[in-house]
């Protein structure tokens, strides 16, 4: 008796089993996929990743110091965008004041985050102190209100996605020494 009144329920549970993920919509699939939730310990070790020189390489408005770029690791070749997970981190000295970098990352999120700017990408503003592993200012799709970059006058305050938002090209990375067509898998 009390296998007649289970069969139904096996039946539901192996119907449901059987029909498998959805087929996504071309540009939804990361909506699929589960979300990477950055913290600050995941920026632990950064100086440790595959380090990238900008020299100086002013982004006006916002960049205009002497920087380097943190790669966690490498997309694999031929990919048209970074795999969730991947984590980027800029430290700029600002105008040649080594003791006080400013120190910036972005981590591809994924899961429809930020679909309206910079499509899977989560930005950080990271606080450094010596001997201590980085701590995290703000994260989010940009800084906090009145916490963005100084406009041209006249002009609105910036985020992130301003700039970010528009390389398309390049999964919303900006700096050419990680464009996607450059970077293949290291040996």
């Amino acid at each position: 008796m009390l296998v007649a009144r289970r069969a139904p329920c096996l039946l539901v549970a192996a119907a449901l089993a059987g029909c498998g993920e959805p087929d996504a919509p071309e540009g939804a699939r990361d909506a699929l996929e589960a979300p990477y939730i950055a913290f600050a310990a995941d920026f632990a070790r950064f100086r440790e990743w595959e380090r990238f020189e900008r020299g100086i390489d002013p982004v006006p408005p916002t960049h205009f110091g002497e920087s380097a770029i943190y790669l966690d690791r490498r997309p694999p070749a031929g990919a048209r965008e970074f795999p969730v997970g991947t984590r980027i981190v800029r430290v700029e000295t600002r105008r040649g004041d080594p003791s006080a970098p400013e120190v910036h990352a972005m981590v591809k999120r994924g899961a429809g985050y930020n679909a309206e700017g910079a499509r899977g990408w989560e930005f950080f503003d990271l606080a450094l102190a010596p001997g201590r592993a980085p701590s995290i200012r703000w994260r989010g799709e940009g800084p906090a209100d009145g916490d963005g970059y100084t406009p041209p006058e006249g002009g609105a305050i910036l985020s992130c996605n301003h700039c970010h938002g528009s390389a398309t090209d390049d999964d919303s990375v900006l700096s050419p020494a990680l464009a996607l067509s450059a970077l293949a898998p290291s040996r």
